[in-house]
């Protein structure tokens, strides 16, 4: 849940940058603060849910254009993003919509959107690996082996004596 809730506010921010007036093509129309919520839930729904099949049936483009085809796919995505917003602003009355004039501010508006994703999800740590390595020296390993296999020396001793090793063969007896 937390990491669900960083990469939305992520999301947002990254959003509030390109509607802030860097892309004159990308706006917020209405109610800035609460459309720009609901676009952050699309847009993120749209990542989550959408992006990966349409990767997927996508792959040999995206391989033949060395990935340079996840431009285009991030800004359609972005696009569908201001187009599903519009739908809700109509049907829910948010008050506020995305607007994107074409195709390619969108790729442009993604692009920034990708830029700004990365550095504040690399600040937050939000892709830091789960699995912890646990550190463990060998010698303290030796040690713990060694101090068993000493204990267990002194009661087979203590059990069978003196003579539990057969002179003639070398064998335990």
């Amino acid at each position: 849940m937390r990491r669900f809730l960083i990469r939305f506010f992520i999301n947002a921010a990254a959003i509030g940058v390109i509607v802030s007036g860097i892309l004159p093509g990308i706006r917020i129309t209405g109610n800035t603060l609460p459309t720009l919520v609901v676009v952050a839930l699309i847009f993120g729904l749209i990542n989550t849910l959408i992006k990966p099949i349409v990767q997927l049936l996508t792959c040999p483009v995206i391989l033949l254009t060395m990935g340079l085809f996840m431009f285009i796919i991030n800004g359609a995505l972005l696009y569908a993003t201001a187009f599903i917003s519009g739908l809700v602003s109509q049907n829910v009355g948010v008050g506020g919509t995305l607007q994107i004039d074409n195709l390619l501010w969108a790729i442009l508006g993604s692009i920034i959107v990708t830029a700004v994703s990365l550095v504040l999800e690399r600040l937050m740590g939000v892709n830091e690996p789960r699995v912890v390595i646990k550190r463990v020296d060998i010698k303290q390993v030796t040690e713990r082996t060694r101090r068993q296999l000493d204990a267990d020396w002194d009661r087979s001793v203590n059990q069978f004596g003196d003579d539990i090793i057969d002179p003639k063969t070398g064998k335990p007896r």
